[in-house]
């Protein structure tokens, strides 16, 4: 049973990182004024954050920070994705982020799921 709700967790873990990057674009897409400015920001805001996160975060990550930085980096980058969602008025979407995340990062810290060391 724990090990199919670790499974989960690391699945919610892939699905955070999807939204984040779902919100990075959307707040794009509303900041954005017209035409080709527009496409810029949709698609680059969200490249630009899934490169920063590729970078640093990612499991095979050549840069990857670990331990409390990696925790900081988390919250730094969901963080944004909130305020993003928040700036854009989509509230309820982020505190429905906010709260799944911190759940799953509680979660990946006790069941020692992401490299805290």
């Amino acid at each position: 049973m724990v090990k199919s709700l670790k499974i989960i967790n690391l699945l919610v873990s892939f699905l955070l990182e999807l939204g984040a990057l779902a919100a990075f674009s959307y707040w794009g897409f509303k900041l954005g004024s017209e035409g080709i400015a527009k496409v810029a920001m949709t698609l680059g805001v969200p490249i630009v954050a899934a490169l920063t996160w590729g970078t640093f975060a990612a499991p095979r990550a050549a840069l990857r920070v670990r331990g409390w930085r990696y925790s900081v980096f988390a919250v730094g980058f969901f963080g944004l994705a909130v305020a993003s969602l928040a700036a854009t008025g989509q509230f309820a979407l982020a505190i429905l982020l906010g709260g799944v995340f911190i759940s799953n990062h509680v979660l990946l810290y006790l069941w020692r799921q992401a490299d805290w060391g």
